[in-house]
């Protein structure tokens, strides 16, 4: 199913160039855009990674939505 969504930080900001990745089948999916925006082809149930450098990585689950909004927290100071 397809799935999208937008990767923001705690100030609710786009993050551009998130990747994206499979955590269930190991492989890669796709990045965020300029905007923060995602789309990528997934399974529900399947286990996806958000990761950047300079932020925590953030997992979520596949379910039946198709809209998956995402908070990547600064890996310094968003405590």
């Amino acid at each position: 199913m397809k799935i999208g969504g937008v990767v923001r930080d705690i100030q609710a900001t786009p993050v551009e160039g998130v990747e994206i990745l499979s955590e269930s089948k190991g492989n890669f999916l796709g990045y965020t855009d300029t905007n923060g925006r995602y789309l990528i082809h997934a399974q529900q149930g399947e286990c996806l990674l958000f990761r950047k450098k300079g932020y925590l990585q953030e997992k979520a689950k596949v379910t039946d939505e198709e809209f998956m909004p995402i908070v990547l927290r600064n890996d310094k100071f968003d405590k």
